[in-house]
């Protein structure tokens, strides 16, 4: 019984940490989005970039 308990607690832990990982993951893919949707805007304001670049970082 505490070696089935154990081995319960332990996967747990691994889908745990799989999760974190997973969410890390997630949370770097959008700031990395958000700061080139930023910088396209930048290029826009200053003549650098055509209103279609902004529209499609927005999208993507």
């Amino acid at each position: 019984m505490r070696s089935a308990i154990a081995a319960n607690t332990a996967s747990a832990y691994v889908d745990l940490r799989w999760a974190q990982a997973a969410l890390k993951i997630l949370q770097d893919n959008e700031a990395i989005r958000e700061h080139a949707l930023r910088l396209t805007q930048r290029r826009q304001q200053y003549g650098l970039s055509i209103r279609l670049d902004v529209a499609s970082r927005r999208t993507s």
